[in-house]
């Protein structure tokens, strides 16, 4: 019989090593999880310290918004007056004097007309003179410095502009320089 207990005592002695084994692993991590508690507490105060730190600052440093200063700055009217006339187009064109490209003046001359832009399409080409829209073939009536005229584009390409004005032909080009044809 002595025989039969030494196997029955190792298996005893092997469960009871193997609780012990269990035991202790549970109380290192509780003893862990106490440990990690604590840490996550100290962390938590610490970062509500250095809040309230940080809000002490800011508000002895003056960053606490205060009443709103009134502006002095007082704002004058530019007189900036320019040399020459500003064409959309890209090109400087220079303030006419009243003359045409001849040299003389006329009721109806090229000074009184400005071509302002040509909106070109093959089937139906139009331009901007004196701020005012043309279309090819179409009579219109435009004011100038010398009265109301009635005017007909009779050519409109890509940069130039072929004025019927009175039985009188001229030419309006884009960045300024326009040329009087004469009349036919």
């Amino acid at each position: 019989m002595v025989e039969e207990n030494r196997p029955a005592t190792r298996d005893t002695l092997a469960a009871k090593a193997e609780r012990e084994f269990v035991v202790r692993q549970r109380a290192g991590s509780d003893s862990l999880s106490t440990a990690m508690h604590i840490v996550r507490i100290l962390a938590f105060c610490q970062a509500i310290f250095f809040l309230a730190l940080f809000l002490f600052l800011c508000a002895r440093a003056g960053a606490a918004p205060e009443s709103k200063a009134e502006s002095r700055l007082a704002l004058t009217s530019s007189t900036y007056a320019t040399e020459a006339v500003r064409d959309p187009f890209g090109a400087e064109v220079p303030r006419t004097s009243g003359t045409t490209a001849g040299g003389s003046t006329g009721a109806a001359g090229v000074e009184g007309f400005k071509l302002m832009g040509i909106l070109y399409n093959a089937a139906s080409p139009s331009a901007l003179v004196n701020n005012q829209l043309v279309e090819l073939n179409k009579p219109a009536r435009m004011q100038t410095g010398q009265g109301e005229v009635e005017v007909k584009a009779v050519t409109i390409t890509r940069d130039l502009v072929v004025l019927e004005v009175g039985g009188q032909k001229m030419e309006l080009r884009l960045g300024g320089t326009d040329r009087d044809k004469g009349s036919k």
